[in-house]
């Protein structure tokens, strides 16, 4: 099971997931995930990667493309979260996958 945060801030909704725990999610699973249909469906998903010495955060679009956090992300994630989802190990499964094909659902459709 993997624990996804939800934030809505000026009407969009984000995503952030820990990378650093277990599975580290690539563009085919951020665009499963965000899909609205065959996913959870978000406007922007960040993912924390790295370590505590080292911390990173990735920013992905529903498209797969990826791209640097604004201040207002960063802003964001010191904030409560909207809400929590708990994503089965079936979807995460599947969101593995995603990434293994390395194929954008999106691009797909």
């Amino acid at each position: 099971m993997m624990v996804v945060k939800g934030f809505v801030a000026e009407g969009k909704d984000y995503l952030v997931l820990d990378g650093t725990k277990g599975f580290m999610p690539g563009p085919g699973a951020m665009c499963l995930l965000m899909d609205k249909q065959k996913g959870v469906g978000a406007d922007k998903a960040l993912i924390l990667a790295g370590s505590h010495e080292h911390a990173a955060i990735c920013v992905f679009l529903p498209d797969g493309s990826s791209l640097a956090p604004d201040a207002r992300e960063l802003q964001m994630l010191r904030g409560k979260p909207s809400y929590e989802l708990h994503l089965t190990d079936s979807f995460v499964g599947r969101m593995q996958e995603a990434d293994e094909s390395a194929e954008c659902l999106m691009a797909a459709s």
